[in-house]
């Protein structure tokens, strides 16, 4: 409490002096009532326990943001352990008994991993969803492309309507307080990770930035995949141009190679047709044509046999 202790020295004004004085006395001593009314502000500092509790907090988030991105890295090619793994740490961080999360395809919602002990209870499809009601939370994240945060899932209109999935996350499942957040890439929803908790304790903005993290490494395993299908794609499109492109380079080569050898043949096959039609004919002459016929068969066929090795190495079936 203030003190407060005020020295005035009146004016002394001729023939008012004493009501002069008298009026200012009485607007200093109300002032001092309104400055003894004044309370400080309280603060209350935390304990070194809290204080320890809330790193614990923040390490076991960083963690389990750590270990989902070591799983993104180690399975390029499969999305399901990197989806278990947040659903794991989601639900486990959260404090949350259900997790789920969805995939936008076709205007389509499916449901690719769920989480906790009452998520069979909710019955969620396996596949295509396509009637999700435009006011249930899911449609509402749908239509906004925002996080839905619900504290009481018994208090809100789609639950008041009967929509099916409030009533079978209320009824079914026991949950009261729903998270959604979207996933998004580059501005556009392409899925959703939604936790359910028993109790009336809505999420803390610590825990709702934790799915939020969680919903961007899914995004991104997501993009990751996609770019590894689309570069085998590529892989497989090359590869098949090359072996449309390889028989007719084989047969360029093979008639390339064998040209000579076969019109050498030719012209020494006629050299001896000549010499064996003349009169008297010319034995030894039309002979040394057929020995030369039978050289450049000899270099046609060391041809074929260097291709053929070729051939071999390079992969080539008789097919």
């Amino acid at each position: 409490m203030f003190q407060l202790r005020l020295y005035v020295e009146a004016p002394r004004i001729a023939g008012n002096s004493r009501s002069y004085g008298s009026r200012t006395m009485n607007r200093l001593r109300q002032n001092q009532e309104i400055v003894r009314g004044v309370k400080a502000p309280r603060y209350r500092v935390p304990t070194r326990s809290e204080l320890q509790e809330e790193l614990a907090e923040v390490d076991r988030y960083r963690a389990a943001v750590s270990d989902v991105l070591r799983v993104i890295a180690n399975s390029p090619d499969d999305l399901q352990p990197v989806f278990d793994a947040i659903l794991d740490s989601a639900t486990d961080l959260c404090q949350a008994n259900v997790g789920a999360l969805f995939l936008l395809r076709n205007e389509s919602v499916y449901v690719v991993a769920q989480r906790g002990p009452a998520a069979s209870a909710l019955h969620l499809p396996e596949g295509p969803e396509h009637q999700i009601p435009p006011e249930s939370p899911l449609g509402r994240l749908i239509r906004d492309s925002a996080p839905i945060h619900i504290g009481n899932l018994t208090e809100d209109q789609s639950y008041s309507r009967r929509e099916t999935g409030t009533v079978a996350a209320v009824e079914l499942a026991g949950g009261r307080t729903c998270l959604l957040v979207p996933m998004l890439k580059e501005d556009e929803l392409i899925g959703t990770i939604g936790v359910l908790r028993p109790e009336v304790r809505p999420f803390t903005d610590r825990q709702l930035k934790l799915i939020v993290d969680f919903a961007a490494q899914a995004a991104i395993a997501l993009e990751i995949t996609r770019r590894e299908a689309k570069y085998r794609e590529v892989q497989i499109e090359l590869a098949h141009g090359d072996r449309l492109a390889a028989p007719g380079q084989l047969t360029a080569a093979i008639t390339h190679e064998l040209k000579q050898p076969l019109a050498a043949v030719v012209k020494s096959a006629n050299a001896s047709l000549r010499w064996l039609t003349t009169d008297p004919p010319d034995v030894e002459e039309a002979k040394r044509c057929v020995e030369r016929i039978l050289t450049d068969a000899d270099r046609a066929g060391e041809v074929i046999s260097r291709i053929h090795s070729l051939m071999r190495k390079a992969g080539f079936t008789a097919s």
